[in-house]
């Protein structure tokens, strides 16, 4: 019987944030495969929209008559969705996960087809904590393929995010590195889960989820002699060793001073490259008074009033996770933008405290930090297109910008505000456009300011049309 692994990472995304250490999460687990000598089709899938992603699945399983093992591993974004999990292809679109990305009752149900002894999940993404067994799952009670021997590892619980690194992620890494603990003898995956749960046990904000039915005894390698090769390989390619140079090198002082030189003059060379606080104001300014003086010559004069708002703090409350999420997975050289994805145990009453815990343990919530530390008197607008009429809705516009020494973060988040009382709308409002953008600061940004009206002025129109059908529909009857 064969062995199989489908490794798939996705690192460039057309909605979501970038995360850069997913294909070399691809590569380091692919060649860690390859070195047990154990899997006779290792296929390996980066950057896949969601029809390549389940398609190369389908394909590798029915290549394959009779598996003993199928391992799946995944290194990229991940959505909780009610009481479902999705991979998210680069063509995610949360309006359409099953179309654009591949739920874990999909996943499963490809599996089935393959009809393995084993099942081993391997998952690297935000929320990917999911619990297996749920009485409205198709999990169980299938003719072929139960799925009875399954091994699952998560980066995290379903209510946490997964933390990127360079070269790797935070968790492939740990994963890699726990794999590679012994020298002789067999490796089983009771043993990789161990270690990884002793390296994140007093981490309060990443907490790797594990899943086992099966026996215990199923084996990631029987003689971990074999990974010698990859070991060296991974810890002078995929890991930064802190270790000193144990020879007996004496560096001249003219080498030093040949060291020195270099240095400064990469230093000196990365100094053009970063924009000062003049071009910075200079390239928010155009973008902001380029989408204001459009908003202001718009066409529905008739129906809304215009109000323009600014701040040199971020306090729309809009746009403040969107903005989080994507920055937390960017590496920038400066942290003029404080932006955290964390966790904190939830507090619960003196009167059920004790109760709670000893019932269901520490429960965590979600906790988002986001602080511009830069100053910057520009930093965040808000359009506000204020209807005339009670039957329309209100629209809003935030345009908001995070400044890096590299580029500026923009970020676009359209709004539809329901009535809640006579002059009132509702704060949080329905999701109509969200885009972001990363930009160097010497960029031509004219574009961005006429796509960004554009769709805020579509979705004005929309409005109005969709009131006038309303109001005719209630007429007529």
């Amino acid at each position: 019987m064969a062995n199989i692994a489908i490794v798939i990472g996705n690192a460039t995304y057309d909605n979501l944030g970038n995360l850069d250490c997913c294909e070399a999460d691809v590569t380091a687990i692919s060649e860690l495969l390859e070195a047990t000598g154990k899997y006779e089709t290792i296929k390996s899938v980066v950057n896949a929209d969601a029809d390549a992603m389940k398609s190369a699945i389908r394909e590798t399983l029915e290549s394959h008559q009779d598996i003993e093992e199928l391992l799946f591993y995944f290194s990229g974004h991940g959505v909780q969705r009610q009481s479902d999990f999705y991979f998210c292809a680069i063509n995610f679109d949360k309006t359409k996960p099953n179309e654009t990305g591949l739920s874990t009752t999909e996943l499963h149900t490809l599996f089935r087809s393959g009809d393995p002894v084993t099942v081993v999940k391997v998952v690297d993404a935000c929320n990917s904590g999911t619990t297996l067994i749920k009485s409205d799952e198709s999990f169980i009670g299938v003719n072929k393929g139960d799925l009875s021997n399954i091994v699952q590892i998560s980066s995290c619980l379903e209510s946490q995010f997964s933390l990127t690194g360079s070269p790797l992620s935070q968790f492939t890494e740990s994963f890699c590195k726990a794999a590679l603990r012994k020298t002789q003898g067999n490796v089983f995956y009771t043993d990789i889960i161990g270690v990884i749960r002793d390296e994140f046990l007093e981490d309060d904000n990443q907490t790797p989820h594990f899943v086992s039915q099966g026996t215990g005894r199923e084996l990631f390698v029987e003689d971990a002699s074999r990974l010698a090769a990859f070991r060296l390989k991974f810890e002078a390619e995929w890991i930064e060793s802190s270790d000193e140079d144990d020879g007996e090198l004496v560096e001249s002082e003219e080498d030093a001073i040949a060291s020195r030189a270099n240095m400064l003059k990469v230093i000196e060379d990365a100094e053009q490259k970063f924009a000062s606080l003049e071009m910075a104001k200079d390239f928010i300014d155009k973008l902001f008074d380029g989408i204001i003086e459009r908003v202001n010559s718009n066409e529905f004069t008739d129906f809304f009033d215009v109000l323009v708002e600014e701040h040199s703090k971020y306090v729309e409350p809009t746009a403040q996770a969107f903005m989080v999420r994507c920055l937390s997975g960017q590496k920038r050289p400066d942290n003029f933008v404080t932006a955290y994805i964390g966790q904190k145990k939830k507090r619960y009453p003196v009167w059920e405290s004790a109760l709670s815990r000893a019932m269901y343990g520490d429960e965590y919530e979600p906790v988002t930090t986001l602080k511009l530390n830069c100053s910057i008197p520009r930093a965040q607008m808000r359009v506000i297109f204020s209807p005339k009429f009670k039957s329309l809705d209100q629209l809003r516009l935030v345009i908001s910008c995070a400044p890096s020494l590299t580029s500026c973060y923009i970020f676009e988040n359209t709004t539809k505000h329901l009535r809640t009382d006579w002059s009132g709308f509702d704060d949080e409002g329905s999701q109509v456009e969200k885009k972001w953008y990363d930009r160097k600061w010497t960029e031509d940004i004219s574009w961005l300011c006429d796509a960004a009206c554009d769709r805020l002025l579509e979705a004005v129109e929309e409005s109005i049309e969709q009131a006038s059908k309303r109001l005719a529909d209630h007429d007529d009857e």
